[in-house]
């Protein structure tokens, strides 16, 4: 384990297990910068041996299961080359304050169009 990253995949699913993609670019959580351990070596923290133990005091290998795969799910996505070059063609908001300054904006032009309205 020299290889040590910034960040960790696993505790930031944990963290947001709701969050997108582009919730994990936007905080910096990378395939450069990020890692996700085999389960084997989660299984032997302390900190997720705490988060996986029940009142019982058994560790809950099908939670822990559950989260890992999301983890990974996550991983593979960000991971993927493709995704990541197309970041650039992501338009934002005008006004979105966490936008790159040098990123796209979506156009918010009103455009009119005249339908047949039989009411």
């Amino acid at each position: 384990m020299d290889n040590i990253k910034t960040n960790d995949m696993l505790l930031a699913t944990m963290s947001n297990p709701e969050a997108q993609v582009l919730d994990f670019i936007g905080n910096d959580v990378r395939p450069d910068n990020t890692q996700l351990l085999a389960k084997d070596d989660y299984k032997s923290k302390d900190y997720i041996k705490e988060q996986f133990t029940t009142e019982d005091g058994k560790f809950d290998e099908q939670t822990f299961d559950m989260a890992y795969n999301m983890a990974l799910s996550n991983y593979n996505k960000i991971a993927n080359e493709k995704a990541m070059e197309n970041l650039d063609d992501v338009e934002y908001e005008m006004y979105d304050w966490t936008r790159p300054i040098t990123s796209k904006v979506r156009s918010v032009d009103i455009k009119y169009s005249k339908d047949y309205n039989q009411f």
